[in-house]
């Protein structure tokens, strides 16, 4: 039996296997059903009866096969659950990444075909190549604020702000901030002297 496991089954057509037998018979082979399925490695040594267990040990070693691939199966649906509901945007970027990093130079990767960790602030660069595509749909100012309100991040952080929100889409976020932007004002831009968008 497999490991942690409290039961098995024992399927109605055995009845047809152990019909034959006389009761005594019967509950030899149940008592070394049981010292089988405890893993305590039984021998059975009458001829009759193990004809009898044969099939049924059979049944029994496909019944754990079975079992087997099925909680294999369910352990891993339940990491990936569990990986991709406490996944921060930051860390789904980088899984996307790593997946997509099949590469096999000799540079300074701490491993093969894994993206090297960067630091924050080639990260902050990073971010705000994703953003210059938008300077031609939002004033510098906006895109300005939107950047440094999205990469803060504390002295020992090792996230900016935006890598720590589990979903994260930066269409989608300028529109809004773009629309609130619009709804409650903006602060004074004519004081904000921004003549180029740099990180």
């Amino acid at each position: 039996m497999a490991k942690d496991k409290k039961s098995f089954l024992i399927y109605c057509d055995i009845i047809k296997t152990i019909d034959h037998l006389t009761n005594e018979e019967k509950g030899i082979l149940f008592q070394h059903l049981l010292e089988y399925v405890n893993d305590m490695n039984p021998v059975l040594e009458d001829r009759l009866l193990l004809t009898a267990w044969k099939p049924i040990q059979l049944q029994l070693k496909r019944d754990l096969v079975k079992y087997e691939e099925t909680r294999a199966k369910n352990s891993a649906n339940a990491r990936k659950r569990w990986d991709n509901n406490n996944a921060t945007a930051y860390d789904r970027t980088n899984r996307n990444a790593n997946h997509a990093d099949n590469d096999t130079d000799t540079d300074n990767d701490t491993d093969i075909g894994k993206v090297k960790k960067k630091d924050i602030e080639e990260r902050k660069s990073e971010f705000y190549q994703t953003l210059t595509p938008y300077l031609e749909t939002y004033s510098k100012v906006m895109v300005r604020e939107f950047y440094e309100y999205w990469s803060e991040h504390g002295d020992n952080d090792k996230k900016m702000r935006f890598e720590k929100e589990k979903s994260f889409s930066i269409s989608r976020r300028l529109g809004t901030w773009h629309k609130n932007e619009s709804k409650f004002g903006n602060k004074d831009s004519s004081t904000l002297e921004i003549n180029t968008f740099k990180g």
